[in-house]
């Protein structure tokens, strides 16, 4: 069981300036990559927020959103509570809620190539997937999609949790250490 993203969520993906402009472009769902292309976009940004984990998430939560757009992170389905994720569920790749605020958060540049790989790759992983909590978990998803994208990473075996991640991510990208959490 698993959900997807509607044509807007995709649109909104490329950025609110992108969204606003195409977003009466319901009939030609291309039309937001086809404009970013015809603007000569060629640069922006791709940000990662972490989040507070909600309930028994004690490991917290990462997403990433393209351009300022929508957040997007793997969860496990509704309804799983984290103390029960010893095993593998179905996961779910999703919105963040608006109204959840990020405790930390790195934004890197990205040009038009990565933009468009990190758009296809939420697109196509938008069908049920599996999430577990310690090796198939929302910093694995978005380190695959990073590295996909060419980005320079921290080494694999360093990054096991969003805190992780982000930590790493700081260090690499902006030389600053996360704020206390």
């Amino acid at each position: 069981m698993g959900t997807s993203f509607d044509d807007d969520s995709l649109q909104e993906g490329l950025g609110h300036g992108l969204y606003g402009v195409s977003r009466n472009a319901t009939t030609n769902p291309g039309f937001g990559q086809a404009l970013l292309h015809g603007l000569g976009a060629d640069s922006g940004v791709v940000t990662l927020h972490l989040f507070k984990g909600l309930d028994s998430n004690r490991f917290n939560h990462i997403g990433l959103s393209i351009d300022g757009g929508r957040v997007y992170g793997k969860e496990p389905i509704p309804g799983k509570d984290f103390k029960s994720l010893s095993g593998t569920v179905p996961g779910v790749i999703k919105p963040v809620d608006p109204a959840r605020k990020p405790i930390d958060q790195i934004t890197l540049p990205a040009d038009q190539d990565q933009k468009a790989y990190l758009l296809k790759y939420l697109r196509d992983r938008t069908a049920p997937t599996t999430y577990q909590a310690e090796t198939d978990n929302c910093a694995d998803y978005l380190y695959d999609g990073l590295q996909g994208a060419g980005y320079k990473l921290p080494p694999r075996d360093t990054i096991e949790l969003p805190d992780d991640l982000i930590d790493e991510m700081h260090k690499m990208y902006d030389r600053k250490q996360s704020p206390p959490r």
